[in-house]
C-alpha cells in the first residue's frame, strides 16, 4: 500500500515531506515532529501519536511517555486563543483569583474548557515569570501586567472585537 503524502486530522493536515525534510525519520526526532503537529492543530490528536510511532519507528508508549512529560502538549482541542493566568504566589497575594472570577463572570470562561465559540480556552498555570508585573496573564504569546478588572477588559477586546 503506497503512502499517503498528506496526514489529516479533522480537515487540517501535514505534509509529510514537511516532518520528514524537517526532521528525518530517527528517534530524536519525535520531539520536534509532535512540537509541529502540536503547533498545527493546537493539541496531539490521538491518530497524531500513532502516526508518529509508525512513521518515526519508536513505541508508542515512549511517544506517549514524550507528549505527557513536556507541559506544552495537550490532548484536547484548544481554543483558537489561549489565556493562561498566572497562580504563582506573587500573582496569588495581588489577586490572581479576581482576574480569573472577571473572565468567568463577563465573558463565561471555565478554566480547562474551550469558550463555546471555539475561540478562548482558559488555563491556570503555575507561574509564568513576571512576577514583578503581578497579576499577570498570557494571552497567545502576549503577557498583560499589573492588572485590575479595567486592564483584563482592555486586553480581551483586543481578541473580541
Amino acid at each position: 500500500m503506497p503512502k499517503k503524502d498528506v496526514f489529516i486530522i479533522e480537515g487540517l493536515d501535514i505534509k509529510l515531506d514537511e516532518l520528514f525534510n524537517a526532521f528525518g525519520r530517527n528517534k530524536d526526532s519525535v520531539l520536534p515532529a509532535l512540537q509541529l503537529i502540536q503547533k498545527r492543530f493546537r493539541y496531539l490528536p490521538e491518530d497524531a501519536l500513532d502516526f508518529v510511532s509508525k512513521e518515526f519507528n519508536t513505541p508508542l508508549a515512549k511517544v506517549v511517555g514524550i507528549a505527557t512529560f513536556y507541559s506544552q502538549f495537550t490532548f484536547k482541542p484548544q481554543g483558537d486563543h489561549i489565556i493562561k493566568v498566572c497562580r504563582g504566589t506573587a500573582c496569588h497575594i495581588k489577586g490572581a483569583d479576581s482576574i480569573k472570577d472577571i473572565l468567568k463572570e463577563r465573558y463565561g470562561f471555565i478554566p480547562g474548557e474551550v469558550s463555546d465559540d471555539g475561540k478562548f480556552i482558559l488555563i491556570d498555570v503555575r507561574c509564568l515569570g513576571c512576577c514583578a508585573k503581578a497579576p499577570v496573564m498570557m494571552i497567545d504569546d502576549e503577557v498583560y501586567g499589573d492588572l485590575d478588572e479595567k486592564r483584563v477588559i482592555e486586553a480581551m477586546e483586543r481578541y473580541t472585537g
